[in-house]
């Protein structure tokens, strides 16, 4: 069998691998503790993508992944190198799962395949299978004659709803799995579940999300058949915004309620709260009008949403509602009046997707010789489309409706014109339904392996945005391990310009920190622009004192008037014993109202460095948000240890910690607390520092948001870790919800810890979370692992973007 494997391997493990090869060949391998052969199948892409396509999801390469990290992580001594390389493969496979449609996992289950539903529906781009997704599919299961699964399905959906700890994450949740359950388990579940969500969206910070939320919540109930729920939750939602002071604008919220009152089905108070918005031509009441004009349409009151779209002055919302008063004609037996609106509307997109409307009421009533002549008509209508978003929505909807009406061919050919791989794959699973209903099975099964290879289809012109960074802080690392060369091969890779530079000033002060500074300033000078060559040769200035001036001076002329960059220079002159320039150079910058607050926070500690307090702290009033005037206290209040006046220091920790609480922001209480315990820290006021740490903790503890509260949780462990407490670092690691987060301790944990106790400690970590969210922290002890790293990602990039690089 190992032969047989080396030789599919070696052809890049084609279409036709045999299952045994796919399934059953890693079993063998683990049950024989075989390491090098497992690493390989688990850093194999080639297998990876062979696998999702033979079982429709990522969870078998990822159960190898898993299974080779842990059996690396039990030997004695760990070995960091294959578990780097799996790493990165881990990392690549989840960050290229896709959106998927929920048509995709749906069709799949009709057509009988219910594990290649499953896996397809928890291989979507989340950490775990949304609860929301599970409970559809769960309904699916249930239409489709599998009640014990669905039971088993949707109880897996309620208990993940309920497990979320993110406050608008487990309000989507609860409302996606209360909608998908009704009709599958109790109606009181259903109910405590809209319950919950209505309790949740009353927390929002201000009075108009609340009511963005609640008239959500409100809107979700209702097209779920919970009138009454939904009823409740819109007088809430009105007793709110009658709160909302009259200086603020009540548009948005007003259109908001007037949107769910008509999906309620309360068409005359919408309608009466949509007419009176004021001003009329204002977007909220605009949208506010086509709302309801859509939701009359949708109610069969044809006359009333045509009287609605004609209030309508807005072309696009216009255009929708009069596609929508067309369709609802149709469905009212008048296809020719419908034909006329259809006609009249002058976006050529909303024109066809009209037209389409029309060709669906009446392939309904088995009209299709009317219907096609009808979709003939909105295929030559797309061709004069102008607006990309209503020709791409309208051409989705022709094409499932040339299937319905027995052309699937015809219909799958334009829908395969969609510039977006997700638009192809949702409509192409949806023609596959109208093939298979037309008793096609066989053709439906291909179409749906259509679906799945453009879902998977990563076409987005834009880089993510997660690579970009995780590639800025790779450069750093690897340059900080003294090999520039591969650093800035690292850099390559970047696509946007403006980070690419960032990445390369980065590598470039590493090196320099590093011990080679000539060569850094080489490279600033021949790869960045003025900007990150003014912050550049800075950084190299202040640790290369031979230089120091030539380099600053040519910094200064690439900086001009910018006030960042001269703050930045002026540090740099400081370092290099020059107070007297660094002076000259503050007193030369302006800070008008172009300068934001980051920028005017680099002048704040450009002051402070050289020693002018006062005029550091006067600069404090010009700041337009607290947050960074926070970020600019610790500045000062640490220059002032630094010159033994801790009184003043102690007095601005305390000014930081009343500033972020007045914010009522919910993060930056902890971060303030945790500034002001550094603070202490430095002064020596260790009673002081303890209290402060102990109430970021808990304000860390506080924050609803996930992404947030795992920041913040990570921040006071390290700070346990630098004073001298690793096990309650390690305790409030284990409350952290992000697996990134909590990797980012276990490697502070590490660089920490005795030497004996390092690789298992970052082994665990290369385990727990993506690598990018600590590999800056690697590099000094742990270099072998940031070269692995890299040439693991070197080796694995996709072909070089040919195109012009963006800005």
């Amino acid at each position: 069998m190992h032969a047989r494997a080396d030789g599919y391997r070696d052809r890049g493990w084609p279409a036709g691998t045999p299952e045994d090869l796919l399934q059953r060949y890693f079993e063998l391998l683990r049950g024989g503790n075989d390491l090098e052969r497992m690493v390989a199948c688990a850093t194999d892409s080639g297998r990876h993508l062979r696998l999702r396509e033979h079982t429709g999801g990522i969870g078998a390469a990822l159960a190898e992944m898993t299974a080779t990290q842990q059996l690396l992580l039990g030997r004695d001594p760990v070995d960091l190198g294959p578990l780097a390389r799996v790493a990165v493969h881990r990392e690549a496979l989840l960050a290229s799962r896709p959106y998927l449609p929920a048509s995709i996992p749906a069709m799949w289950l009709r057509l009988g395949d219910v594990d290649r539903a499953e896996a397809t529906i928890r291989s979507g781009r989340r950490a775990e299978p949304a609860p929301a997704d599970l409970a559809k599919l769960a309904g699916v299961m249930a239409e489709t004659g599998r009640p014990d699964r669905a039971k088993t399905m949707i109880t897996e959906a309620v208990t993940g709803a309920r497990a979320m700890t993110d406050r608008d994450r487990r309000r989507y949740a609860m409302l996606g799995v209360a909608a998908a359950a009704v009709g599958l388990v109790d109606p009181a579940e259903v109910d405590a579940l809209f319950a919950e969500a209505e309790r949740l969206s009353t927390l929002e910070q201000w009075p108009t999300s609340q009511v963005s939320s609640l008239t959500h919540a409100a809107r979700v109930s209702a097209d779920a058949g919970c009138l009454d729920r939904a009823r409740r939750m819109i007088r809430r939602a009105v007793t709110v915004t009658d709160a909302i002071p009259e200086t603020d604008s009540r548009t948005g919220a007003l259109a908001s309620i007037a949107f769910a009152l008509a999906t309620a089905g309360d068409l005359d108070e919408a309608e009466a709260i949509a007419r009176g918005i004021e001003p009329p031509d204002d977007w909220d009441a605009q949208a506010a009008l086509y709302y309801v004009a859509r939701a009359a349409a949708r109610s069969g009151e044809t006359d009333r949403a045509a009287a609605l779209a004609a209030l309508i002055d807005d072309g696009h919302f216009r255009a929708m509602a009069l596609a929508e008063v067309a369709g609802a004609a149709a469905a009212g037996g008048d296809p020719l009046r419908a034909g006329d609106i259809a006609r009249s509307i002058t976006i050529a997109g909303e024109r066809a997707q009209a037209l389409a409307n029309i060709a669906h009421e009446l392939i309904g009533v088995g009209d299709l010789e009317t219907a096609t002549a009808l979709l003939d008509e909105a295929v030559t209508t797309l061709g004069l489309a102008k607006d990309t978003a209503a020709k791409d929505a309208a051409t989705k909807n022709v094409g499932i409706a040339l299937a319905r009406a027995g052309h699937a061919g015809r219909g799958a050919a334009l829908i395969r014109t969609l510039p977006r791989a997700r638009d192809r794959a949702e409509a192409i699973a949806l023609v596959a339904q109208a093939v298979a209903k037309a008793g096609d099975t066989g053709h439906a099964t291909e179409l749906m392996h259509e679906a799945e290879r453009a879902a998977w289809t990563d076409d987005n012109v834009v880089p993510s945005t997660d690579r970009e960074v995780m590639l800025v802080a790779l450069t750093e690392a690897v340059a900080a391990t003294g090999d520039l060369d591969r650093s800035l091969s690292v850099a390559a890779l970047i696509v946007i310009k403006s980070r690419r530079e960032l990445a390369v000033a980065k590598a470039t002060q590493a090196a320099a920190a590093n011990g080679d500074p000539a060569r850094a300033e080489a490279v600033a000078r021949a790869q960045l622009r003025p900007y990150w060559q003014t912050q550049a040769l800075s950084s190299i200035a202040a640790g290369n004192p031979q230089r120091a001036g030539n380099l600053l001076r040519d910094a200064e002329q690439q900086a001009g008037t910018d006030a960042e960059s001269l703050a930045v220079i002026a540090v740099a002159y400081v370092s290099a014993g020059d107070t007297a320039r660094a002076r000259t150079l503050l007193d030369q910058i302006e800070l008008d109202a172009s300068v934001i607050d980051d920028e005017r926070a680099a002048v704040v500690r450009a002051f402070s460095a050289v020693g002018d307090l006062d005029r550091a702290t006067r600069l404090l009033t010009t700041f337009e948000h607290d947050r960074w005037r926070c970020e600019a206290l610790s500045g000062i209040a640490l220059a002032a240890v630094e010159t033994g006046d801790t009184h003043r220091a102690e007095t601005l920790a305390s000014d930081i910690t009343d500033l972020a609480v007045a914010t009522q922001e919910p993060y930056w209480p902890a971060q303030a607390h945790l500034m002001a315990a550094e603070i202490y820290q430095r002064c020596g006021a260790d009673d002081r520092m303890h209290t402060s740490a102990a109430l970021a903790e808990a304000f860390a503890h506080g924050i609803t948001n996930d992404h947030a509260r795992s920041n913040a949780l990570a921040d006071v462990a390290r700070f346990a870790i630098a004073t001298g407490r690793p096990d309650h670092a390690e305790a409030i690691r284990r409350a952290i919800p992000d697996p990134g987060r909590s990797a980012r301790v276990l490697v502070a944990l590490a660089n920490a810890a005795p030497p004996d106790r390092t690789p298992h400690l970052v082994g665990e970590a290369l385990c727990t979370g993506p690598w990018s969210a600590y590999v800056d922290l690697l590099p000094y002890r742990h270099p072998s692992v940031i070269t692995t790293i890299a040439d693991e990602v070197l080796a694995t990039a996709p072909p070089a973007n040919t195109t012009t690089p963006r800005q």
